[in-house]
């Protein structure tokens, strides 16, 4: 059976982790947080007080990573410590993420990770075009997600500011324009349950006969 993944990206603030976890439930697919690793491994270089822009440090940090695929995304285990997402979730942790990914070697070295672990199975990805690009180039639907800069910006408001999240989505490659979509979604004033049914519909008219049904 074809490896089935549907990417859900788009900029911090618009929903994708709440989207994806809900589509990935009602599809009966594996969900992974991309965005999530990323952070995971922020943390790792805040907590040892390692530089983001010193690439051979953060691929040495990214190749000792241990994570475990779960229903609930990932739960990532580092000497055998669950990880705390309150703290994943701080700014300066979110800051060393995103400068993590300039690093060609460590994005090579964190997508065959995610990519190895979900490889036989099919899967809600949400994160950055990094989903499609790299880790999952066979991408079975590409969705876009999102919202007006001052929604995002009020739903981030505990953790990141206006300027900060402008400047991340630069760097995160989240300030161009996008064509290549299978479908673009505004969020500003939508329920989550309508945008999950959106994108749920729309994978299952892309489905052989027979394997459209959840």
């Amino acid at each position: 059976m074809e490896h089935r993944v549907v990417a859900i990206v788009g900029p911090s603030g618009v929903g994708k982790s709440t989207v994806g976890w809900g589509v990935s439930r009602k599809l009966g697919f594996e969900f992974v947080d991309v965005g999530l690793v990323w952070r995971v491994l922020g943390s790792r270089l805040l907590d040892q007080g390692l530089d983001p822009s010193d690439e051979s440090a953060c691929l040495t940090m990214a190749e000792a990573l241990d994570f475990t695929a779960t229903g609930l995304g990932w739960v990532a285990l580092q000497s055998g410590t669950r990880l705390d997402l309150s703290h994943l979730a701080r700014r300066q942790v979110a800051d060393y993420a995103s400068k993590s990914t300039a690093h060609p070697s460590v994005r090579r070295r964190v997508a065959e990770t995610i990519s190895a672990l979900y490889a036989p199975t099919d899967v809600v990805a949400v994160g950055r075009p990094y989903i499609y690009e790299e880790v999952f180039p066979e991408t079975f639907m590409k969705v876009m997600l999102t919202a007006d800069t001052y929604v995002r910006a009020a739903r981030n408001q505990d953790t990141e500011s206006l300027a900060e999240m402008t400047e991340r989505d630069v760097r995160d490659g989240m300030n161009g324009t996008f064509s290549s979509f299978d479908a673009t979604i505004d969020c500003g004033n939508l329920e989550v349950g309508s945008i999950e049914n959106t994108i749920i519909r729309l994978v299952r008219q892309r489905m052989p006969e027979g394997q459209n049904e959840a």
